[in-house]
Parts: structure tokens; sequence; C-alpha cells
């Protein structure tokens, strides 16, 4: 959709739309007299109204507008004789109900009867469909998503509980139940059961029934064959875009699976037999993505100046060509996530979190086991390998080069031997399976220990996480929801910290955006030769101002801490930064009021628009400004003219001469450690480049001190009540947490002094009567 589009009719087209009467003869609630339902109907405003307009969203958002779903789709529904044109519109606006955030399963719910037979039309849609159009499976894998979302409605998880429960395990090997039922033998009792009940079915029943324990892994299956063998656009990065949103919606479909410990369970285990997130990554999908983001810096620029002398003709082939193609990036990133999740520190049987220790040894007796089978067959090929100490062999490159030596037949060999038993056939897929099950990860807690709190460029203006104000809903996201149920605490924690951190940076990019465009960023014609690489470079020039900005005089680091123990970056980076506050006295006021522990943002333009050039609102912001580089720090002090920092307290400010003022900030640790790492491996080196520095409103620069609590707590073993831990995970009867429920009630609970007097015990109690358990009123007083 074009940016400030309107997709919302307006009411005079509403009124004399064709879909508003058809509404008016056959389901409006108005309508006066009304025409006997007609499958045809349904038939004939799918083909023509949605399908006919690839389901255009003005199109959608008028059937829903006049109730389509509640008065004529769903109580017409017959779910053994509908057509598929009539199931696929009930998920059309199933889906449009979940777009609009409105009720959605209200229709549903008020008629549960036809719900299971109607998902199952759907299921057996999403696997043979086959004459159904990419859009439409995209449509099928929607629905599925808001079902599986929806667990809190009794209609729609006792369906799902047939596709996800322990009966999922038909699709494991029998080797790996077997390890499975050995780690959880109570597992084992519970599948007898269900065989003898499968032996009582009769065909038809019994062939439903493999059906829905089959559904995912077969969905699986058929999603793995299409990004195995998508064929690229013209041998580049693009795909067709309707394929790409399909996978992307696949991807989240499978995520939102996975994070809900009723429906993790025992999926995750199918999901591992398949090898499905290193297929993901090993598919052409993936591998053809090609390095087109780190050349970004350069081409977003030289991009937007070629846009100037394009043609109109020119300008239509590209939006038509954007509008028709897509990148896999968004997919990688939800891919990412995917995985993060499918390794989540949790025991899926019991729900319990698994601590940082217990994940060590976890994976230290899978790396003792490699050892000890390759010590039985392959000692003379790989002598050095079984004897050497974990640490020094969990290492993806060196387990790689190790296994490159083998030959298939004995890469066979050893991963048959281990447990559970590897059986693949493909030498790419089995080496890449062997190193992911065996090399060191980085735990949870120690990459969040690691993350900079501050948003960078790529993380601002990555639309794929932070969303601009004409998001409509209809693509995907690489964020974490909020649902009703959490994994762990540590798993509530985790999304609400990345949650908030992208909101704040929502607002962060706003205020980057409104500052740096009212500074007016020019190219000046002159060069400077910079001191460090003896390169001539472009000298940056403002033709306007802003109260919330200011350019940039000098930018020196005075201290890099030395790193605490156990920790790779330093435990400080301090810096100076001088400003000239030639303005009026009261913006000087404000830039001179700042306070120890606000946030400000070093920000770097390097403009390729010539003095004198307008800035387009129209237009994107970063080719016309040159942004580069964006890098949060936190003030310390402004500076006396003996270069200290000057104290808060009750003592007057200095008086100062001049405009020139230098403010110490501290920056961030883990930031600058990745950008000297980058500046050694041969990339400019950030901090020599800074010409903004851009400062907020304090009542909305309060994000970082939230985010450092967040990751406190993650650091803390917070110890929390078993009621209160179920309470914020979505497990349980919210209402048991209420005290008059709690099974350890206190019968009696000493007040101290809370009360001054017996008046005062009666006044706070005016809806109760207050009875003494001596009669003698002088013994009448606190404490109570």
């Amino acid at each position: 959709m074009p940016r400030g589009q309107n997709t919302a009719p307006t009411v005079e087209q509403i009124s004399k739309d064709r879909i508003t009467l058809l509404s008016e003869q056959y389901w409006a609630s108005y309508a006066l007299q009304r025409r006997a339902y007609d499958r045809l109907v349904v038939d004939e405003i799918y083909i023509k109204e949605l399908l006919g307009t690839n389901f255009n969203l003005r199109r959608i958002i008028l059937l829903e507008f006049s109730q389509y779903l509640e008065n004529f789709l769903w109580p017409n529904l017959n779910p053994d004789q509908c057509s598929p044109y009539h199931v696929m519109s009930v998920c059309v606006m199933v889906n449009e109900k979940f777009r609009e955030r409105v009720q959605p399963w209200d229709a549903i719910t008020a008629h549960p009867e036809h719900f299971g037979k109607f998902l199952s039309r759907v299921m057996h849609l999403c696997l043979e469909g086959d004459e159904l159009s990419i859009k439409e499976q995209t449509i099928l894998i929607m629905f599925l998503d808001h079902c599986f979302n929806s667990l809190e409605l009794d209609v729609i998880r006792s369906q799902i509980q047939k596709i996800v429960g322990l009966t999922i395990w038909t699709n494991l090997t029998s080797e790996r139940r077997e390890y499975e039922f050995q780690k959880t033998p109570k597992f084992r009792k519970l599948w007898k059961l269900i065989c003898k009940k499968d032996e009582k079915l009769e065909n038809e029943e019994l062939q439903t029934t493999l059906f829905e324990r089959t559904f995912l892994r077969k969905l699986a299956e058929k999603f793995l064959h299409l990004i195995e063998n998508i064929q690229s656009i013209n041998n580049t990065d693009q795909y067709s875009y309707e394929t790409v949103i399909y996978a992307e919606r696949f991807l989240e479909l499978f995520t939102d699976i996975i994070v809900q410990l009723p429906t993790r369970r025992f999926f995750n285990v199918v999901l591992d037999n398949i090898n499905f997130v290193i297929r993901c990554f090993l598919s052409s999908f993936i591998k053809s993505l090609t390095k087109t983001n780190e050349n970004m810096d350069i081409d977003i620029t030289q991009t937007f100046i070629k846009k100037k002398i394009q043609t109109e003709n020119d300008e239509e082939e590209e939006q038509q060509q954007q509008a028709t193609s897509k990148t896999a990036n968004l997919f990688h990133k939800m891919l990412t996530n995917f995985k993060f999740y499918s390794n989540f520190e949790i025991n899926d049987t019991t729900g319990e979190t698994l601590t940082q220790n217990e994940m060590i040894e976890k994976h230290y007796e899978k790396v003792l086991q490699l050892q000890t089978a390759i010590f039985k067959h392959f000692r003379e090929e790989m002598p050095t390998f079984p004897l050497q100490n974990i640490q020094s062999i969990d290492k993806r490159d060196i387990l790689n080069d190790e296994f490159d030596k083998l030959t298939d037949e004995q890469l066979k060999s050893i991963a048959s031997s281990l447990q559970p038993p590897i059986q693949i056939n493909n030498r790419e897929l089995l080496i890449e399976v062997l190193i992911s099950e065996h090399e060191r990860v980085q735990s949870h807690l120690e990459s969040i220990n690691t993350l900079p709190l501050y948003p960078t460029e790529e993380t601002i203006w990555d639309e794929d996480i932070v969303p601009t104000e004409f998001y409509n809903g209809e693509t995907c996201l690489a964020l974490p929801k909020l649902n009703l149920q959490f994994l762990t605490l540590h798993d509530y924690l985790l999304r609400n910290f990345h949650l908030f951190r992208l909101e704040s940076t929502y607002e962060i990019r706003q205020d980057i955006e409104d500052s740096v465009s009212r500074m007016k960023p020019w190219q000046n014609d002159a060069t400077i030769i910079n001191d460090k690489t003896d390169q001539p470079q472009q000298q940056c020039i403002f033709g306007g101002w802003s109260r919330m900005a200011q350019s940039i005089t000098n930018f020196t680091i005075v201290e890099v801490g030395k790193a605490n123990i156990g920790e790779l970056h330093p435990s400080r980076v301090r810096a100076d930064v001088t400003l000239v506050l030639n303005t009026r006295a009261d913006i000087k006021q404000e830039w001179e009021n700042l306070r120890r522990h606000d946030i400000c943002f070093l920000i770097t333009c390097k403009p390729l628009t010539k003095v004198g050039t307008t800035y387009d609102y129209r237009q994107p912001f970063i080719p016309q400004v040159g942004l580069t580089y964006v890098r949060g720090c936190e003030i310390e002090g402004m500076l006396n003219i003996d270069g200290r920092v000057i104290e808060e307290g009750v003592d007057e400010k200095p008086v100062f001469s001049g405009d020139t003022r230098t403010w110490r900030v501290w920056l961030d640790p883990n930031q600058y450690q990745a950008d000297i790492q980058a500046t050694l491996n041969g990339s400019e080196d950030v901090y020599d480049t800074f010409n903004i520095l851009m400062r907020r409103k304090p009542k909305e620069n309060n994000f970082k001190a939230v985010l450092e609590t967040i990751r406190d707590l993650m650091n803390t073993n917070a110890v929390v009540p078993d009621w209160l831990q179920d309470l914020i995970l979505g497990y349980g009867d919210p209402a048991s947490a209420h005290y008059t429920n709690m099974k350890n009630k206190i019968p009696t609970l000493d007040w101290n002094d809370t009360f001054i007097d017996v008046k005062h015990l009666r006044a706070s109690f005016p809806d109760y009567k207050i009875r003494a358990t001596e009669d003698d009123r002088s013994k009448h007083v606190p404490p109570f």
C-alpha cells in the first residue's frame, strides 16, 4: 500500500457498492425482507469480489462492515456439503476481524457445532488444495495461526489438542520415540493406551484420526519442499512477493505453536526429528541471500541521487517490480527467532526452567557421547578428537574441519551410534546436524548481557521489527508476541524487554527524523584531510537549526576502562562532546540544564545533497540527509573551565564566557566493543565521524533505566511465589490467586501501629461490623 493511502471506503462508496446491494437482499440485519440462502451467491462473491480482485483490502472491509460472516457465511455453513469457496470466505473474514482487532470468534462460539468439521476442511485444503493459489494458501495458514493463538476458547482448544497431543509422536521414527519414552516413562503407558483405543476404531474413523496426527508434519514437509526448490527472479535475491509472504506467515504459525507449552510439548520433538530448522537454513531460500545489506551504506544514497534523474516511466517500472518481488530478509530474522525458541532453556515435558549449569551439562553429555562413538569406531581416522577436552573441540569451525575428513559412510556410522540415532543420507545436511547438535551455543542470558541497550541505525530504520505509522497489519513482523501464556518467567521478561526496547526505538526514530531534517545537512564542496587516514573527506554543513539537536565541534574518547573478570567488553567508556551553543538564551538554558543520566544520541550525517537542496518529506529520510551512524550516550555532567564534571547540588553553576560547552558522557560498553572490533576488521571508526548531538524530552527518555531493570531481573535468581508465577505465566485459574481461595490463608494479622485508636479502626472499615474479643474498653488500644 502506498504511503498515505486510505484503504477505508467512504460512506457514499459503501452505500453505492455492489456488496452493499447484495447484503440488503440476503443478509443485512436492517433489511425488511431477505432472500433465502443461495450458495451460488457465496461462490460469486468469492470469485468476483475476493479472488478476482486479488483479495483487495477495500472489498474485504466492505464485506466485514456488512456483517457477512455473522449473518450469512457461518449460519448457513454445512461443512460436509459447502464449496471450498465458502470455507475460504470464512477464513478471509476471520482474518480480517483479527486485522481490525475486533471480536473474531463471536459468530463461531454462538454456533460452535460445525467448527470441528470446518477446521478439518481447512486442514485438508492446506495439504490437498493444489488448485489453490499461493495467496489462498497464505490465508489458510493465517487462519490456523489465529486458531492456535485462541486456545482460551473451549471450542478451539478441544480441536487443537487432537493435532498437537501425544498422538503426534506417530510421526517419529521408532528409535526416536523409544528414546523419548526412556526419558519420560509415563508417556510409554499413555502411548499403549492410545494404541489400544486405535485398535477399536473403525477404518474411516481411524483414517480421520491419523490425518489429524500427521497434519502438522505433512504441512512442514510441504513447506520445506517449497523453500528448498524455490527459484529466485533472474538469479537475484528477489523472490515472488506472494511466495515470500506465505513463507513468513508459515514460520509465524510454527513459532506461535512452540512458544506455548501446551502446543510445544510434543510438537517440538517432531520438528527436531525432521531437522526443520536446519533444513530451513540450508534451503536455497536462505542461501541465495546476497550481501546487499552490507553495501547499503553506499548504495542507498546513490539510489536516491539516481532517482532524481529518473523518468516517470522508470519509476513506475521500479514500483511495479517492488510490488511483485521481495527478499527473504524478514524470513531470515523470523527463522532466527524460531531457532531461538526451538532451543529455549526449558524442559518441554515438565515445563521447568533449565538453569545455565543444566544446559552446560546437557551440552557436555552430547559432546562426550560423540567422543565415545568416535573412539570406538574411528580412533585411527580421528586419533586426537576423543582425547581432547570439550571446550577445545565444541566450536563450529573445528567440528566442521573434523567431519570433513570423514567419508559419507563414516559419518552415517557415527550418526547412527548416537542417542537418539540420526539417519540422514544427504552429506551436507548430516554434517550440519552433527555440528548443530554438538557446538557450544551462547546462552540466552549471555546474549542479553552483551546486547547494547541503545538502538543503532540498523535497528531504528529496520521496518521488519520497527514498523512505520503506515503499517496496516497485512504483513508479518519479526517481533515476539505477548500471548496469554509464556514458557518461563525468563521468557516473560525477555519478550517485554525486546518489545519495550523496540517501542522506544520507534519514538527515537521520530525524534531523530524531526531534528535532523530541521538541521538540513548539506554536502560542502570543500574537503578536509582526515588526521588518522590521511585521506580527503567531504565536510557536512547545516542549513537549518533544531531546538533538540546541535552540531558537534569536537568528540574525544577520554577513558576506556579495563574489562571486568569474565567479561569481554570494557567496564566503562567515557567521552567528551563539545558544542557551540550559538542560539537563543532559552534554548541555551535548556542545553545547560542537561542532567546526570539524561540520554542523548550521537549522529553522523554524510549527505550527498548539494547546498540549497530542499528537504522533501515525501521521500525516504536517510538518503536525503545521508545519515550513517547513530549511537546512544548517557550524560555524566557538564565540564567546568578546569575540565572537571560540575557536580549537581545546591551550589550555583559557574558562569561561562562564550558559547562553547563540553559534556562528559558514558558510552555503551557493549556497543563500543562491537564498533572497535569492526574497526579492526577494516571498517570505518564510528567515533571519528559524529557531527550531531541530539537530546530528547526528559519525560520520554527513561527507556534505558527500564531496560536495565528488566535485564537485572533476568540476571537475579528471583524467588517468585508459585501462585504468582502461575498467574504471570498464564496457567491455572486466575481467581485462585485471590486471598480467599488460597490454601495457606492467614487467620490473624498483626497490624502493629497502623490504626491510631478504635475510632480510626471503625472508620477504616465502614462496611463491616467490628467486634472486640475483650469487653473491657480500656484494653481497646493499639496495636490491634
